[in-house]
């Protein structure tokens, strides 16, 4: 048999564990079975594959490793020559619980993250217990299968010249304990702030990137740019200047420069109200209900209302989610206690380039109830959230 230690250093503390696959390049690991703990008596199913791999699945989302510990998972495997190269082992997992998973072991293509790390395994002889030990790290070669399809994004000097085409984060940016993260959902937001838990950022030039509890003046003047991206995000890649935040032209672009649909407004699971922006080329997924009101800027309602299980398959076909939020100046918040509002303000990368307006930037201005605003301005010491992209090309 084999040991497999499975280190969680992904930043997420539940990280669920799907599968732990033993792979032969040359050799039978295994009789024509697979060891199957999803089923109710733990008892052994037939093999998918053949003898050179064996792999132990684990019911849906009951096994999870908190960041920084570890799981060891036995997998019963037969003796076999002793190859220093010949074995390999591979632990899957996920960080996404709202998601049903597809089948045992295998997590869909519309998780934010699966994790799949390979590792070349120690000889195995008989009566003796082998042991691999896997570091899940998303800074090595994470790979993120949660893929919001293509955006295009017109020539206005971003990341290159020509047209560019970019993904949007999985969601709003976050400073948690010091560190960059991306909420685990596109849907998620902090209901309160703290002095350790902020997803609402002041707008300034230097400093924490505004996320001080209180900020007294604004740092920088007219004309000047803020990219949150230049930070390392800890489960987006954790390498700086990786994400960028988009100008405000670039923000147009995506809401009213692209041919077919572009925007609607909508609310889902009856509690969280927002945008939904669509990819280039998108196709609705069949059996959930069109979207209406689609690129409608004068005025509007919040027509559009999904189920978890709908949006989850509109999320799958690349669908982006910009969750409403209040604003927030020092500790107070614009319109009430609940972030849950009817008002979009997204920060883009530019301020305002004349003196007249030399506290203020630019961002996304969209009233649920009223309409989007191409080019809002607001002012820098009124704190909203950021959504980055990264370069798709």
């Amino acid at each position: 048999a084999m040991y497999v230690m499975a280190i969680n250093r992904t930043g997420f503390d539940n990280l669920y564990i799907d599968s732990v696959q033993v792979v032969s390049a040359t050799q039978n690991l295994c009789g024509p079975v697979t060891l199957d703990l999803t089923d109710d008596n733990f008892g052994l199913a037939p093999s998918d594959g053949d003898n050179r791999t064996a792999t132990v699945y684990f019911p849906r989302e009951s096994v999870k490793i908190k960041n920084g510990y570890a799981l060891t998972v036995q997998v019963p495997i037969l003796p076999i020559a002793a190859k220093a190269d010949d074995l390999t082992v591979k632990v899957f997992a996920h960080n996404k619980t709202s998601v049903v998973l597809e089948m045992p072991g295998i997590a869909p293509a519309n998780y934010d993250y699966n994790y799949s790390r390979t590792k070349a395994a120690p000889a195995l002889a008989r009566n003796v217990m082998s042991n691999a030990t896997i570091v899940i790290n998303p800074d090595e070669e994470f790979t993120t299968t949660f893929d919001h399809s293509l955006f295009t994004i017109s020539d206005y000097n971003f990341f290159m010249s020509g047209p560019q085409k970019v993904r949007f984060s999985q969601g709003n940016l976050q400073r948690v304990d010091g560190a960059w993260r991306f909420a685990d959902h596109q849907y998620d937001i902090f209901r309160s702030w703290s002095e350790t838990s902020c997803d609402l950022f002041y707008w300034e030039t230097e400093g924490n990137y505004g996320s001080e509890k209180i900020i007294s003046h604004i740092k920088g003047g007219p004309g000047d740019v803020v990219d949150w991206g230049v930070n390392a995000i800890s489960n987006g890649g954790n390498t700086a200047n990786l994400w960028k935040t988009l100008n405000r032209a670039e923000w147009n672009h995506i809401f009213i420069g692209r041919s077919g649909s572009c925007f609607a407004r909508a609310r889902l699971f009856d509690e969280r109200n927002g945008v939904i922006l669509f990819p280039d080329n998108y196709v609705h997924p069949a059996g959930v209900p069109a979207p209406i009101g689609v690129n409608v800027i004068t005025s509007g309602t919040v027509g559009n209302k999904y189920t978890a299980d709908q949006w989850a398959a509109m999320e799958g076909a690349g669908a982006v989610f910009l969750p409403a939020t209040y604003s927030r100046c020092d500790h107070r918040l614009d319109g009430g206690s609940d972030y849950n509002s009817s008002k979009v303000f997204y920060w883009t990368s530019q301020a305002h380039e004349y003196q007249y307006y030399e506290k203020s930037a630019y961002c996304v201005r969209f009233y649920l109830y009223n309409s989007y605003i191409p080019d809002g301005i607001r002012d820098r010491m009124w704190a909203c959230p950021v959504r980055l992209v990264r370069n798709a090309e």
